[in-house]
């Protein structure tokens, strides 16, 4: 395939719409956390409500539906499904309104040829709905930490598997950022072994599959087809194999939300990670190419750390704003060399 020529303002673009995304991934994890475990920590709760109540007249208490409760906890794979639900139909509200305004009817819009549909459903829902599932069921065998650890090797994969099957450069510039990225989220995420060996096999799993998710963006059939109708075919694919994979691990039955609050953070979820995020994702990965784009992905845990240092208290330790550093300068070099023609 032949290399596209990269002018510096579509390279500007490209960088601007990856670091977007990376901004809005790095608020997920903040959203899913408060699903998973049923409302807002305690901690957060006390401090959100000392702020309100500066601004009335007495003291101001959140209702116990935002609180903390098992009882309203979501279990993984319904928080990506009814994430990825709402980002499907948000998606679809948008291309209908735009085909109102004079745009392409939306049965038109969606009526892809076969071969980009089964693309964007096989290749990009698959490999988006399996990522996310692999990281969860891997976090039964390891911590958090060293799940992410391994799961963000998928740049490096991207970068090879772009540079022998696509013809994606890989020098010296490139191998230096992985090596700078990937010990950058070391000190960030942390590594604290595994209980079995099915947590390092289901987090590197994670990356491959990842990595082949980026390749997709750029090289497969639905390449060229319009993000916003990518992202419903890939945003409704994935919820359908992620709600399914909840109601099989869950007896048959899906865990529906409980309260209002759930159902807000769930489309507040869609709209950030799945709309607007994997639009912005598609679009850098498109024109800045897989590897590049993956690289400048691992902006994400930076902005998680910081995110959680504002919601949770999270303190800044030397060992991860080291990290952070390391990752930064990574993706600087991943930034320069976008500048130039490919």
């Amino acid at each position: 395939m032949e290399k596209p020529v990269l002018y510096p303002k579509a390279a500007v673009r490209g960088v601007l719409a990856v670091v977007a995304a990376s901004l809005c991934y790095g608020v997920m994890p903040i959203i899913s956390k408060t699903l998973l475990s049923g409302g807002l920590p305690p901690e957060f709760a006390a401090r959100l409500e000392a702020f309100i109540g500066r601004f009335t007249a007495r003291p101001f208490t959140l209702p116990e539906t935002m609180l903390q409760n098992e009882l309203y906890a979501l279990k993984n794979e319904s928080v990506v499904g009814f994430g990825m639900l709402f980002g499907c139909v948000i998606s679809l509200l948008l291309l209908a309104l735009g085909s109102k305004r004079g745009g392409k009817p939306l049965l038109r819009s969606l009526g892809q040829p076969a071969k980009s549909v089964l693309s964007m459903v096989l290749l990009g829902g698959f490999c988006l709905s399996s990522t996310m599932l692999l990281i969860s069921y891997a976090y039964s065998y390891m911590s958090p930490g060293s799940v992410i650890v391994l799961h963000f090797s998928y740049p490096v994969l991207a970068c090879v598997g772009g540079a022998l099957f696509f013809g994606e450069g890989f020098g010296v510039k490139k191998l230096l950022s992985c090596a700078l990225a990937l010990g950058g989220v070391y000190l960030v995420s942390g590594f604290s072994g595994a209980s079995s060996p099915w947590g390092p096999v289901l987090a590197l799993l994670s990356a491959v599959s990842y990595a082949a998710y980026f390749l997709a963006g750029r090289h497969s059939a639905y390449a060229n087809v319009e993000t916003s109708v990518t992202s419903v075919y890939i945003t409704g694919s994935s919820a359908v194999v992620c709600l399914t994979a909840s109601a099989l691990t869950g007896g048959g039955a899906c865990v529906l939300p409980q309260t209002a609050f759930t159902l807000i953070l769930l489309v507040l979820g869609g709209i950030l990670g799945y709309l607007v995020g994997l639009r912005l994702l598609l679009y850098g990965i498109r024109t800045l190419g897989g590897g590049n784009a993956s690289m400048l992905n691992t902006l994400e845990p930076v902005a998680a750390t910081l995110f959680s240092m504002l919601v949770f208290g999270e303190t800044l330790v030397p060992l991860k704003a080291l990290g952070c550093l390391l990752i930064l300068a990574a993706a600087i070099i991943t930034v320069l060399g976008s500048m130039k023609r490919a």
